[in-house]
Order: structure tokens, then sequence, then C-alpha cells
């Protein structure tokens, strides 16, 4: 036989861990959405967005993570005890957008009577920009390297004292020799306000909030008309591009060593969520 249990047993007395999916989770989401729009006229256009929401659930995972087992309920008996802010979940979204022809070359404000030679170095420039402000993502302080509920699946810790807000710093000392940046500014009074989870508790999931997105990327534009061939216009696009234009740093909460089994590095980032600045150039021949 397989098994003490008999040939017909499902699993080995052995197994370390056996999950299972189970369509029991639930969980809502309530956003207001605001729009300011102004359609292209005047040679502007602009899109102004934001959002104020909120997303619950029992346990989830962000797109980004590659693990299918993420998001799992650590004690399936009692799933609402991980009731809390989804993993995704973010507060304001921001986001921008805008197209302007500049108010140079013939016809326009500035050098509007301007000769054909220079209206074709001066003229017909395109500015156009993206915007995106987000609130910081969620994240739960974890009493890993125990299980006190279910095996393989380690609870969050719990909070037992006063924890100081979360202000993202760029080289904080941590608790023991190992500094870095930091969700804390103090990383020892946030990690004294912290307990290991108790038997049969999955501890305070989402309690802290790190980083969101920020970015501002810019283009500049222009096409040039170079000849026309049967009635067919060939023309040339010089086109620069920035993305993340003032090269801000946001790290990513996912990343982050926040395990109180781990005090050494306690609330240090190990990623961000932003990429570094990067500037991009093309020439577009069309006929």
């Amino acid at each position: 036989a397989c098994s003490k249990f008999g040939p017909h047993a499902i699993f080995n007395g052995q197994y370390s861990s056996l999950a299972a999916f189970r369509s029991r989770g639930r969980g809502n989401y309530h956003g207001l959405q605001l729009t300011a729009r102004k359609r292209f006229s005047q040679g502007i256009l602009f899109d102004f967005n934001y959002t104020y929401s909120k997303s619950i659930d029992l346990s989830s995972t962000r797109e980004t993570s590659l693990s299918a087992f993420s998001g799992q309920l650590i004690n399936s008996w009692f799933p609402n005890l991980q009731r809390a802010v989804s993993d995704y979940d973010v507060q304001h979204v921001f986001s921008a957008l805008f197209v302007a022809e500049l108010p140079f070359g013939k016809n326009k404000h500035f050098l509007g009577q301007t000769n054909r030679a220079v209206d074709a170095v001066v003229g017909g420039w395109q500015l156009s920009g993206v915007f995106r402000n987000t609130s910081g993502f969620p994240v739960g302080v974890n009493s890993g390297g125990v299980w006190p509920t279910n095996w393989q699946i380690g609870s969050y810790a719990i909070q037992t004292g006063t924890v100081p807000e979360t202000h993202t710093t760029k080289n904080a000392t941590g608790v023991g020799t190992t500094s870095g940046p930091n969700i804390f500014i103090n990383p020892k009074d946030a990690l004294s306000g912290y307990s290991a989870s108790l038997p049969g508790d999955v501890g305070q999931r989402n309690g802290l909030r790190g980083d969101g997105y920020f970015g501002i990327d810019l283009g500049l534009g222009k096409r040039f008309t170079l000849y026309s061939i049967k009635d067919q216009p060939h023309t040339l696009q010089v086109r620069a591009e920035a993305f993340n234009v003032t090269n801000s740093v946001r790290f990513d909460v996912s990343t982050m060593n926040i395990d109180i089994l781990n005090p050494n590095k306690f609330g240090q980032y190990v990623d961000v969520l932003t990429k570094p600045r990067v500037f991009q150039f093309s020439v577009r021949y069309e006929f």
C-alpha cells in the first residue's frame, strides 16, 4: 500500500503542503472617477483623470507577481481573518496627457509673417506629455520562518505597539549595521511595534503603505514636407522623447525586506517600481 491509510488515500502522511483552488474568495471595489478633457482645437489637446477608490478582499496578488500560488489563504477555516485592502489597492490615481502645437512659424503667434525657409525650421513643432502619480501600494509585515497557523504559509506579524508613519528614506540606518533605502525613517522604532502572530492567527495583512508610481514623459516632434511625386507627398518626421524626465525613484514594496525575523534589514527596499530616465530619438521617412 502506498499509504498507511489504505490504497484509496488521497495523500501520503508525509506531505508538507496541499494547496487547492476553490471559489470561496470574495472582494469588492468602490471608486469615483473624474475626467476633464479638451478636444483638439487651437493647437491644444489635454486630458486629466482622477480616481479615488478602495479595493477590499480576502487575499490577492498583483499582476506583476510570477508565482501561481501567491495570495493564498493562511487559515482556510476562517478566511475573513485576512480581509483587508487588496495587494493592488491604490487609493488615489492622477493621470494627464497633453498635445500642444508650439506657437512659432507661419500664421502662429510668434514669427507669424516669417518666410517659407524660416517657417520650415521653426514652424510645425509639437510638444506632448504624459503624467502619472498614485498613492502607495499596501504591504504587510511578515513573521516568516515560523508557521503558527498553516505549515508552509507563514503568517503576518501582529501590531502590538505604536508604529511610525511610513516615509521613504534614501539611506536609513538599519536595526543592525546594514543601511539603505527604507520605508521607515527609523526602522528600529518600527520593528518594536510588531510581534509574532499567535497560533491560529494570520496577523495584520496590508497594514502599511509604501511608494506608488510617479512619472513624467515628454515628446517633441516635427514633420517636414520634402516633395511630392504624382500628388503623393514625401515627408520626414523627427522626434525626441524623454521618459521619466525628472528621473524620480519610487520603490517596490513587493520586494522589500519586511520580516521581523530579519531585523538587520527590516524595512529595506530591494528593487524599484520606476525605471531611470531614458532619452529616445527617431527619424521616420514616409511616402
